[in-house]
């Protein structure tokens, strides 16, 4: 097969880990950059690619996150690929290309918290209470939110963009930055863990559970953010994997991180990450191979296209 992994950077992790993997399995592999995309339009049809190979080339299309941050002049710019994500699944789909998660990233879902929340609702899973605001002056007049509570950028990763609000003041502050940023905010129950658990799932199979462990003054269980990562209780990884699996089936996910939260004696979903990173989760348990899991799986739905 002939793979193209699309990545912010080529020497991340899961990049590159997938690219190794794919040549091992005997796979043409390929690696470029959303920043090195061209999209032509005009009297010569359609074409998408980087200047050396074009999409319609390949077989199987692994896109990773289509979030980047740039620093310029000492102030933090960030921005998304989201609209070449969107276009490449419409044209690969019609080339009969397979794209990992093509079916969720095409649907309302995206990459949007407000929206996952709003879809496990919809559809009976247990998710965490939240609360979407269109405006300041629609927030003020709501009763719902009790101190202390959390904010959320609603299209935030790695725990970035998430913040614990004790206070009016600091209500008000998140607000701000949030409206000068151009993000939306997704008001949510703090809910008092000291832990929380990562499903990672490839198709209809849990790889593992790992929790995840906030350290210091940090609130925040996230690895990136200086959390501990570790084994999960034997007596509660049976159910933990059951709700990831659910989730993946319902959203239509080839491979995701399912984050899980236990409240009291129940398990709600936090968010699902379409785009999960795995170096943590390799780490702690290295006879998975997750980038072999991956490129098998699309060995597999390249054989149904194909038929």
């Amino acid at each position: 097969m002939k793979i193209c992994i699309i990545a912010v950077n080529k020497d991340d992790y899961a990049p590159s880990r997938f690219f190794a993997e794919g040549e091992k399995r005997g796979h043409n592999m390929y690696l470029t950059t959303w920043s090195d995309l061209v999209f032509q339009m005009d009297k010569k049809g359609l074409s998408i690619g980087d200047g050396v190979r074009e999409i319609s080339d390949f077989d199987v299309i692994i896109p990773r996150s289509p979030n980047f941050t740039l620093r310029v002049r000492n102030k933090k710019i960030t921005g998304r690929f989201g609209t070449l994500l969107r276009l490449i699944i419409e044209y690969a789909n019609n080339k009969r290309i397979f794209v990992l998660n093509s079916r969720f990233f095409g649907s309302y879902q995206s990459l949007d918290k407000l929206a996952q929340q709003f879809f496990l609702m919809q559809n009976k899973l247990p998710g965490l209470d939240s609360y979407f605001f269109a405006s300041r002056e629609a927030q003020k007049n709501q009763k719902v939110l009790r101190f202390p509570f959390v904010a959320k950028n609603t299209n935030g990763s790695l725990g970035l963009g998430v913040y614990k609000i004790t206070s009016t003041e600091e209500l008000w502050h998140c607000m701000k930055k949030s409206y000068y940023n151009k993000n939306n905010l997704l008001f949510q129950k703090y809910y008092k863990i000291k832990h929380d658990y990562r499903v990672l799932v490839v198709g209809s199979k849990p790889l593992g559970v790992m929790m995840r462990s906030a350290s210091g003054k940090e609130w925040r269980t996230n690895v990136h953010l200086g959390g501990t990562a570790g084994h999960a209780p034997k007596a509660e990884e049976a159910a933990l994997a059951v709700l990831a699996k659910k989730t993946v089936r319902k959203m239509h996910l080839d491979y995701a991180g399912i984050d899980i939260l236990k409240d009291s004696s129940v398990f709600r979903v936090i968010e699902i990450n379409s785009l999960a990173q795995f170096k943590g989760f390799e780490k702690l348990f290295p006879e998975t191979n997750v980038a072999r899991e991956v490129i098998k799986l699309a060995e597999k739905e390249v054989r149904k296209l194909k038929k």
